[in-house]
């Protein structure tokens, strides 16, 4: 039998190798894709929508808005418990007074209700708990109108007085305006500055102010 030629052997092994190379090549490639894809981290996921629940809002602030609950220690509250024995706790938030009793009963007052009022003191006599304070009034001074004089009175007025610029009355005051910046006041219900302001200009131009109704 003849022999393999050693040249086509060698080409087959060197073939071999290629091919080995090649696969080991294709499957690294194919891991390091695989692994790169395991890496990749999951999107994040949507924010929840949120909802405000308007009456949870006016609760927290019906809640903020709420009086302070007041409660009495001392001879007075003393004497309310030896009045009425079967009250283990008295106590005040706005108008509204609880009594809380031994028997585990609550009753509650609105003392700005007379027929309440009147249905508590009978049961329970005087209350140990003063009243709240009355509500804040914001007091705002009524100002009187300003009242510029005008029309022919006013004409004849300022040709007499040449320096004054405006002339008026707000309440009881008469007001001068002066062309040189200065300002002048006079009180009509004071004999005396009317009597210096007739004396400097005359007759006043602006109508009395009104008089008061008792």
């Amino acid at each position: 039998m003849e022999n393999p030629k050693p040249g086509i052997s060698r080409k087959n092994t060197g073939m071999k190798k290629i091919f080995s190379i090649a696969a080991s090549l294709i499957l690294v490639v194919v891991a390091a894709n695989a692994q790169s894809e395991k890496k990749k981290p999951p999107p994040p996921p949507p924010r929840p929508e949120t909802i405000i629940d308007e009456k949870v809002k006016v609760d927290k602030d019906a809640k903020a808005m709420a009086p302070p609950v007041i409660t009495v220690k001392g001879k007075m509250a003393d004497e309310f418990y030896k009045r009425n024995p079967t009250v283990s706790d008295i106590s005040r938030q706005g108008k509204i007074i609880t009594i809380k009793n031994k028997d585990g009963t609550i009753e509650k007052y609105d003392m700005s209700k007379k027929e309440e009022d009147k249905t508590f003191t009978a049961k329970y006599g005087v209350s140990p708990i003063p009243p709240p304070p009355p509500p804040k009034v914001d007091i705002t001074r009524f100002k009187p109108p300003v009242i510029i004089a005008r029309g022919e009175k006013a004409d004849d007025f300022y040709k007499r007085n040449p320096s004054v610029l405006e002339i008026s009355r707000q309440g009881n005051i008469i007001i001068l305006k002066m062309k040189d910046g200065t300002k002048e006041e006079y009180n009509v219900n004071k004999k005396e500055e009317m009597k210096g302001f007739s004396d400097k200009y005359g007759e006043s131009p602006l109508p009395p102010p009104p008089k008061k109704v008792s």
